[in-house]
């Protein structure tokens, strides 16, 4: 049996950006439900699953690496859900 192919290839080849863009808009991700704890101002925990794919798919190493690339790429962080600038920090994805 043959995987079938999320995107066709001319969408791949365009723009990286866009490509992140397309593929974070498939995934439904809203049966990840929000919790009503107390404790620090929660962290969208889709937006914080699509960082954690983010990183998978770059072959990042370390979870400081995802922050780092977070914050040197605002638009990227648009892309998966944050707010520019304000990213979680490394533990608050090491928590998830």
């Amino acid at each position: 049996m043959r995987q079938r192919l999320l995107f066709h290839p001319e969408v791949l080849s365009k723009d990286r950006l866009k490509k992140f863009e397309i593929f974070f808009d498939i995934l439904d991700l809203q049966a990840i439900e929000r919790s009503g704890a107390r404790g620090r101002r929660p962290t969208d925990k889709a937006n914080i699953l699509r960082a954690l794919i983010f990183k998978n798919l770059q072959g990042l190493p370390t979870l400081s690496n995802l922050v780092t690339e977070l914050l040197g790429r605002p638009s990227l962080a648009y892309i998966l859900g944050f707010k520019p600038g304000i990213i979680p920090s490394a533990e608050r994805f090491s928590h998830f």
